[in-house]
């Protein structure tokens, strides 16, 4: 049951215990806000100031309106987050889409979109596209290896190979590419590494971390010198170049499994998911620095990524909800793009186009950044691929 109160009434219900201060600058007249009278009564009963306690159970609906009506940093965080100032606004060049053994690639730019195949060993989980040696290469990740190939020469495959401990089920989650360094989070097999260059023998990498979890996932590079990866409830940050010691760890652990990582400028940001309900976090990439809790009670996060957005970056969430949603780290700024009755699972994006994947894996939906509103279209790719697709994404030439 709710009570719906004008938003005037409720403000001077709650004024009388002297908490929650933020009301005090919501509009009044005809907006109106509902309630249920147990989260009243928690408020109410909260400490002032208490912003977690407090709003940990408020209607998405309401906590907008809070933020929107805040001139000032956003009292729901314990911390303002910086924004990430050294992410490039570079346009798409090309979509891509996995779907069984094949990557499936188009010119972004082209009218006519016309998608050209790669075809691959084996059954594939994830793709990546690199930019190595002035030339573009897709890498693609199965159960166990990761092929490789030039964009002008797909049939001519290199193969990493997985150093198997187990016979795997999954697949690789993950790619990275940092300097002639390549990397893959493999759940069952953990952490690989690989140095580029043709038959280059995998290795397994601080195997004591990944093998007593369930999950091990994300892998990000965003220079030739770090990288960042989660494992079970925890995220890491290690050299390139792999020392005896335990990479450095984001404390506290998350709530739950984590399930994809992104990385831009000074912010790290993770999500994870339980069931049907998913969190997203960020913090400020130094090694000591503790995560904050930037979307609560959303659906179960399958992407993270960071995309510049009217020159800001923003922070872009799947949430296998019917939009996607773009926000800077400090909630100041957030955009929605709608998807109509599809759920988007994954979604990707540059600087001038979004792309999703809908839960079942069979319509590709793009958006005009500018336009959120409604999709520039939906591709139906059951009849284009074959097949349903597992993973999507951009590629912007880096």
């Amino acid at each position: 049951m709710t009570d719906a109160a004008d938003t005037s009434d409720l403000i001077r219900f709650l004024s009388k215990e002297g908490a929650l201060e933020l009301l005090a600058r919501l509009p009044s007249g005809p907006s109106r806000v509902e309630m249920h009278r147990a989260l009243i009564d928690r408020a109410v009963a909260a400490t002032a100031g208490d912003w977690e306690v407090v709003t940990a159970a408020w209607p998405e609906s309401l906590r907008a309106a809070a933020r929107q009506a805040l001139s000032g940093p956003d009292p729901l965080l314990p911390a303002v987050l910086p924004v990430p100032a050294d992410l490039p606004p570079r346009p798409t060049q090309r979509l891509w889409a996995v779907s069984g053994r094949s990557v499936w690639h188009c010119d972004a730019r082209a009218s006519s979109g016309s998608w050209e195949r790669i075809d691959f060993p084996g059954a594939l989980r994830t793709a990546r596209f690199f930019t190595l040696d002035g030339h573009a290469w897709c890498f693609a990740g199965g159960k166990k290896a990761v092929w490789a190939c030039r964009l002008d020469s797909p049939k001519s495959l290199i193969e990493y190979v997985q150093p198997l401990t187990r016979e795997p089920r999954g697949g690789v989650n993950a790619i990275a590419l940092s300097g002639r360094r390549l990397w893959a989070t493999h759940s069952e097999l953990g952490l690989t590494r690989w140095t580029i260059g043709a038959g280059a023998a995998g290795e397994t990498v601080h195997p004591e971390l990944t093998h007593i979890h369930r999950t091990t996932r994300g892998v990000t590079a965003l220079d030739d010198s770090t990288i960042w990866f989660a494992t079970g409830r925890s995220a890491y940050r290690m050299p390139c170049e792999p020392k005896r010691e335990r990479p450095a760890a984001y404390l506290p652990e998350f709530p739950h499994s984590i399930s994809a990582v992104a990385v831009a400028g000074g912010i790290c940001a993770a999500a994870c998911a339980t069931g049907r309900s998913g969190e997203c976090w960020a913090w400020p990439r130094g090694e000591h620095e503790q995560p904050v809790a930037i979307r609560r009670n959303c659906g179960p996060v399958g992407t993270v990524t960071f995309v510049p957005l009217a020159g800001v970056p923003h922070l872009l969430l799947g949430t296998d909800e019917h939009t996607v949603t773009a926000l800077v780290p400090d909630l100041q700024s957030e955009i929605a793009y709608d998807a109509g009755p599809r759920r988007i699972a994954y979604a990707a994006g540059a600087a001038d186009r979004i792309i999703g994947m809908d839960l079942d894996g069979k319509v590709l939906v793009l958006w005009d950044v500018s336009r959120p509103a409604a999709p520039l279209r939906e591709i139906d790719v059951r009849d284009l691929f074959g097949g349903p697709i597992i993973d999507c994404g951009v590629w912007t030439g880096g």
